[in-house]
């Protein structure tokens, strides 16, 4: 009878056990900690991801004047508020979370609506929590002096991670009672820490703090199969989208409507991103359209429990004319890049040295894909690094009127509308340009290590220019968008996806110029960032087009 006791007592210890060791469990941690203002951070996990799991992104940064406007991964995963921004003096700070991610190796970036001091980013990965609704309460505060702590909140599941977070003037220098830290950057000094409970009741995050002012944060995430296995709400279902035309460069504001959307939802239009979603109810969404090509285009809602649904061809992109060869109306110059070949009465291809001392070939330049893609590699040789990326030169040069670039930034995607990210080491742009800069207006650049900013540059001279800096609401490099320039005599006025980001008057070339598109590396702390050797990225461009001034 002992014995029979004991093996009993011996298999629900194991039992216990098992059933322990498959709740929250910490898998991996990385940050960033840039010492200048930045517009975006990029940020790559040590180790490839495992699917179903939680990614947990905290963003820290020393000014209250920015916001962060969006986070996003090289693997599509959705990322969700938790909390914040919590404001101190001086300090911001929010956390934001992926459930249920997908399989690969994944980077991750932060991108402000301007340049933001001292950010601080803190990615985990944590498995054994809600692949669906794993987010249960939060709480945040700021204060200062030697002792950090979030405020409490009651949990509602017995079974939770509780998740801390914290940034301070000062140092942070241990986690705080009963908690794990997963990183104490450097040389920033904030803080990530967890712990796991398993009992409902009052919890919050606390850590020392060596003085100075603090913002401190916390959440609990729910356990796998705490709140019911699996998603408690049904996919969401959408049943139509007004207007349900648009032209092809994007910026159509729209209601979709339909069943279940959850707050924090996403849009794709042809997949492609739309911008400016707004969750109105859980049956009405307004967004803005991306730029695409012309045609029919699947409208897909997706829900931060990575549930989808989608209206099959709901959406129909019209060229600016009402269909024919997409040009748009009054175009004297127009190319879709769709022959299969490059059009040698239109365009010249460069093949000469590029900008920072790498080289144009006509072999980068690439039509298999039904419109222009240009690669950048970059490979480390003899104790530097050697740069090829390519670039087109219009045969003839134009003048005043509007220039309209339709194109995707550069990323590792080898597809138009695949999966890839951004690296640190070139440029992706259109532009005009003639005679050393005599003329040249950038129209934008986007660097691969800050892609969420856009340059707009004019200048007349090498030493003459105006320059303006814009943050894109959406990532560049993850979708096509429309870049547009009117130049006039008096000034220029650049626009994307159809609204007016940016105008100059200081600076206004008169000569006319060329119309230009390249894709070069960089390996400079400064413009574009890094070298990233033996990473080969891809540009895309659907269209370009001009139309001359009256």
């Amino acid at each position: 009878m002992m014995r029979l006791i004991a093996f009993v007592f011996l298999t629900l210890l194991l039992a216990h056990t098992t059933l322990l060791a498959s709740g929250p469990t910490f898998v991996q941690v990385k940050s960033a900690t840039p010492q200048t203002a930045s517009g975006s951070v990029a940020v790559t996990y040590p180790a490839t991801q495992t699917a179903g799991n939680l990614n947990v992104v905290v963003v820290g940064w020393n000014d209250t004047a920015s916001t962060v406007s969006m986070v996003s991964d090289s693997l599509g995963n959705n990322y969700v508020l938790a909390i914040g921004p919590t404001s101190g003096t001086g300090l911001r700070q929010s956390i934001y979370y992926a459930a249920g991610i997908k399989a690969g190796s994944n980077t991750v970036t932060v991108r402000f609506n301007q340049a933001a001091l001292y950010v601080d980013v803190r990615m985990l990965e944590y498995s054994g929590l809600d692949p669906a609704n794993p987010l249960d309460v939060k709480a945040g505060a700021a204060g200062s002096g030697t002792t950090a702590s979030s405020g409490a909140a009651t949990t509602t599941s017995a079974n939770d991670m509780i998740f801390g977070a914290g940034m301070t003037i000062a140092r942070f220098t241990a986690a705080g009672a009963g908690f794990v830290s997963r990183i104490i950057t450097s040389p920033d000094a904030d803080i990530a820490e967890d712990r796991s409970v398993n009992t409902t009741g009052s919890y919050s995050a606390t850590a020392p703090n060596s003085s100075g002012s603090w913002v401190m944060q916390m959440v609990a995430f729910r356990a796998s199969g705490t709140s019911g296995g699996g998603s408690s709400n049904p996919a969401p279902t959408v049943s139509a989208i007004s207007p349900n035309t648009g032209t092809a460069n994007g910026g159509t504001a729209v209601t979709i409507t339909g069943k279940g959307f959850q707050s924090g939802a996403a849009v794709t239009i042809g997949g492609t991103a739309a911008t400016s979603v707004t969750v109105v109810s859980s049956t009405s969404i307004t967004a803005k359209t991306p730029a695409h090509a012309a045609g029919a285009a699947d409208v897909v809602v997706k829900n931060t429990d990575n549930q989808a649904g989608s209206l099959s061809g709901g959406y129909t992109y019209t060229s600016s004319t009402g269909g024919g060869s997409g040009a748009p109306a009054g175009a004297t110059f127009y190319d879709d890049f769709s022959k299969g070949s490059l059009d040698t009465s239109k365009w010249i291809p460069s093949n000469w040295g590029a900008p920072g001392g790498g080289k144009f070939v006509p072999s980068y330049l690439d039509f298999s894909t039904g419109m222009l893609r240009i690669k950048v590699t970059q490979t480390s040789s003899g104790g530097g690094v050697a740069s090829v990326g390519g670039e087109l030169q219009s045969k003839n040069a134009l003048g005043f009127g509007t220039y309209e670039w339709i194109m995707r930034a550069a990323s590792t995607s080898t597809t138009p509308n695949g999966s890839g990210y951004t690296v640190s080491g070139q440029i992706s742009s259109g532009f005009i340009y003639v005679n050393n800069s005599q003329t040249e207006i950038d129209s934008p650049e986007i660097e691969g290590q800050n892609p969420g900013t856009l340059w707009w540059t004019s200048w007349t001279s090498v030493n003459t220019k105006q320059y303006t800096s814009t943050q894109a609401s959406f990532a560049p490099e993850n979708g096509f968008h429309s870049y547009k320039c009117v130049w006039t005599k008096t000034s220029i006025k650049f626009y994307v996806d159809g609204v007016l980001v940016s105008t100059h008057t200081s600076v206004v070339p008169q000569t006319p110029a060329y119309a230009m598109i390249n894709h070069w590396g960089t390996n400079s702390t400064g413009w574009g960032g890094l070298a990233t050797p033996n990473v080969t990225r891809y540009m895309f461009v659907r269209s370009f087009s001009f139309i001359p001034a009256n």
